[in-house]
């Protein structure tokens, strides 16, 4: 379990590196113009997602055919294209090789999903909900160690930040190579529907509360990516933030995040048990997505993001829920559309809530609302809320 948290880890401090300086780059490619880094913002992470869309459940339902180990391979050589792609984007100033390796990237973008295969299946059908919370504080380590290092490196040249993460991602590929044991003991025989992109959709058919929950675990990645998607606009827009003030943000939600998964998801678990718990966190997630659309002060934003430890807990409770209604040869494709619904919901926020934010901050409008998105996105996790209380009342604690 160790090493998949440490894969885990080294994955996402390369992946995190980058995050901070995609809205500064795109705004020096477009020349510093805010409508139209807010537009491009929304294509180029709608065509990386329609990528990963297709990508993830390819890669996951392939890792149960051939094993973990190649595919997350495969997934690394994807990332260190993609981290390659944005220093040659910004050393040539182009637009067009930053959307080429962006969409490359998300065909193979299947690393964090696979990673969540590996440690489904080196957990118990009981405890997957726990489990999956150290891939959350793995998560959060690289939070504070990757948005921190683009704080530090940053504001010098933005290239700096993204060719540590991608050093981070060689280190990481060698590590697979050498040091990472294949964790799935059993094979699926490799059939063609299973190259079909989009196919194993049909396995969350399994039974009304995997539909359900899936459903649910949609509303609130697209709920939470309006709030991933437009967060460095907004702050920018609102407190003039750069690279520095993004950076420590990050840097604070990962300090939360590990929190949230270490120690109040244990004891959530423990005391209130796995339904309650999600839908404490939800509604903690409605309120605070809420309260991020009306702040006036720059101190507010870091009192929301604490708030948000308990918010965080949704995700693995989830996952965990979800999983435990599949075999253990399910696991990867499973994760696989888990995480194909995570980038479906980043195909439909970028498109409509980055414009969304372009025209309610623009001069065509008689009052500027720059938080209406969060407002939005508010009102999507009250309704995940509505349908989790229905789908538990519906069912029993033995069917979840």
């Amino acid at each position: 379990m160790i090493l998949v948290l440490i894969t885990l880890f080294f994955f996402m401090w390369g992946f995190t590196s980058a995050v901070p300086i995609l809205t500064p780059l795109l705004k020096y490619l477009c020349d510093d113009d805010m409508v139209k880094t807010s537009f491009y913002l929304g294509i180029l992470t709608g065509c990386s997602s329609v990528s990963s869309l297709i990508g993830i459940p390819l890669f996951g339902a392939l890792s149960d055919i051939y094993g973990r180990r190649p595919i997350l391979m495969l997934s690394l050589v994807a990332s260190i294209v993609d981290l390659s792609g944005l220093i040659a984007s910004y050393e040539l100033k182009s637009l067009p090789i930053l959307f080429i390796t962006r969409t490359i990237s998300g065909l193979g973008s299947g690393f964090a999903p696979i990673a969540m295969a590996c440690i489904a299946d080196l957990s118990t059908r009981e405890n997957r909900a726990k489990t999956f919370g150290l891939a959350g504080i793995s998560l959060g380590i690289a939070l504070i160690v990757g948005p921190g290092g683009s704080v530090f490196f940053g504001r010098q040249s933005l290239a700096i930040p993204v060719a540590i993460g991608l050093v981070v991602q060689f280190i990481n590929l060698i590590f697979v190579i050498v040091a990472l044991p294949e964790t799935s003991s059993e094979r699926l025989g490799f059939r063609w529907t299973k190259a079909i992109p989009l196919k194993s959709f049909a396995m969350l058919r399994k039974n009304y509360f995997s539909a359900t929950m899936s459903t649910v675990f949609f509303l609130i990645w697209l709920g939470e990516d309006s709030l991933i998607d437009i967060y460095a606009l907004y702050f920018t827009y609102r407190f003039h933030w750069d690279v520095k003030n993004l950076g420590v943000l990050m840097v604070l939600a990962g300090a939360t995040f590990i929190l949230s998964q270490a120690v109040v998801l244990r004891f959530s678990i423990k005391y209130l048990g796995d339904r309650k718990s999600l839908l404490v966190a939800m509604v903690f997630n409605v309120i605070s997505c809420a309260m991020f659309g009306i702040v006036e002060e720059e101190w507010m934003i870091y009192a929301l993001a604490l708030l948000r430890v308990i918010s965080m807990m949704s995700s693995p409770l989830l996952q965990g829920m979800i999983s435990r209604n599949f075999s253990a040869v399910e696991q990867g494709e499973l994760n696989g559309v888990l995480g194909s619904i995570k980038m479906f919901a980043n195909v439909v926020t970028p498109l409509v809530m980055t414009n969304l934010f372009g025209y309610f901050t623009s001069d065509q409008v008689p009052v500027k609302i720059p938080g209406i998105v969060f407002f939005l996105a508010s009102g999507i996790l009250a309704i995940a809320v509505i349908i989790s209380v229905i789908a538990f009342a519906k069912t029993s604690e033995e069917a979840r």
